[in-house]
C-alpha cells in the first residue's frame, strides 16, 4: 500500500487544530512524566506531513484506526469522515501512541499509554461538542447492551471524572499526581474493558520514528515526554518494569455514537 497523502493532510489539519493546541497535561511530575500536549501533537503533524508516519487506508484493518510503533504506520480502516468529531478525537488518540513512539518512552506502561491517549481524546471531545452533549452521550453508552461499548464508556467516565476534579485542565498546563489517574487506569482494567487482560506492568513499544528529522521529533525540554520514570501504579503503585509488547494499538475507536 502506498502513503496517502490526501488523507494525511486532512489529519494533519486535525492535530493542528485549536481544540488540539488546548491539550497540555502531565502524567506524573514534570521530571520524567508523560507530557501530552499540542505542541508535542504538532511534532507527530509533522511527522506525518514528511511521511515519515506513514497513513494508509486498509477495509481489511482490524481497528478503525490504529497506530503501529513497530512500522511507524497509521492505518484508516473505513471511509474516514472528518466532519465526525469522534473521528477526529480518535486520530488524536492514536497520535498521543505515535508521540510516545517518537520519543522512544519505552519504560512507559502500556495502560498509562492508553490512560494518556483516552484522556486527550475525550479532552478534544469535550472541546469540540462541549461538557453536556460528551457526558450525555458516555452516560447513554454506560447502558448499552453491548460489553464493549460499556466499557469504553465507562474510561470516558473516569476521564470526566479527572476532569471534575482537576478543571483548570480545560484550559491550562496541569499535572496529574498517580493518586488523581488511577481510577482511569482501574477503569482501563474494568470487566468490561478492552484492555481488562494487560498486566499492569507491560510496557509499551516506542523504539522512535525512523528517519525522523530533528525538526520534527526533537523533544522540547520539560516540553516533551518522558520516560515515565515517576511511579505509575498498578494495584498498589507499584514501580516501572521492564516488559514486552510486539503490537501496536488495539481499540475500535467509535464507542460514543455522538456524530
Amino acid at each position: 500500500m502506498a502513503h496517502d497523502k490526501e488523507l494525511a493532510a486532512r489529519i494533519v489539519d486535525v492535530l493542528s487544530g485549536e481544540s488540539v493546541k488546548k491539550i497540555d497535561f502531565y502524567f506524573g511530575a514534570y521530571v520524567g512524566g508523560l507530557h501530552i500536549s499540542g505542541a508535542e501533537l504538532g511534532k507527530v503533524a509533522c511527522l506525518i506531513d514528511k511521511g515519515h508516519i506513514k497513513v494508509f487506508r486498509d477495509p481489511n484493518a482490524t481497528d478503525q484506526i490504529a497506530y503501529d510503533a513497530s512500522t511507524d504506520e497509521l492505518t484508516i480502516r473505513d471511509q474516514p469522515d472528518f466532519t465526525d468529531p469522534e473521528f477526529r478525537s480518535g486520530m488524536v488518540h492514536e497520535a498521543v501512541h505515535a508521540l510516545v513512539d517518537m520519543v522512544k518512552a519505552s519504560k512507559t506502561r502500556r495502560l498509562a499509554n492508553e490512560a494518556a491517549a483516552y484522556l486527550a481524546q475525550a479532552l478534544y471531545l469535550w472541546h469540540e461538542i462541549g461538557d453536556v452533549r460528551l457526558r450525555a452521550a458516555v452516560t447513554d453508552q454506560l447502558k448499552s447492551s453491548e460489553a464493549r461499548i460499556r466499557g469504553l464508556a465507562g474510561v470516558y467516565k473516569a476521564c470526566l471524572a479527572l476532569i471534575d476534579r482537576c478543571r483548570t485542565i480545560t484550559s491550562r498546563r496541569v499535572v496529574l499526581p498517580w493518586q488523581l489517574y488511577q481510577p482511569l487506569l482501574e477503569a482501563l482494567k474494568g470487566p468490561d474493558s478492552l484492555y481488562r487482560l494487560i498486566p499492569w506492568n507491560q510496557t509499551t513499544p516506542a523504539d522512535g520514528i525512523k528517519g525522523a528529522p530533528r525538526q520534527c521529533a526533537q523533544a522540547s525540554g520539560h516540553g516533551g515526554i518522558g520516560m515515565a520514570r515517576s511511579r505509575e501504579p498498578g494495584p498498589a503503585g507499584i514501580a516501572d518494569s521492564q516488559g514486552s509488547f510486539s503490537s501496536g494499538s488495539s481499540r475500535e475507536a467509535r464507542p460514543l455514537g455522538i456524530a
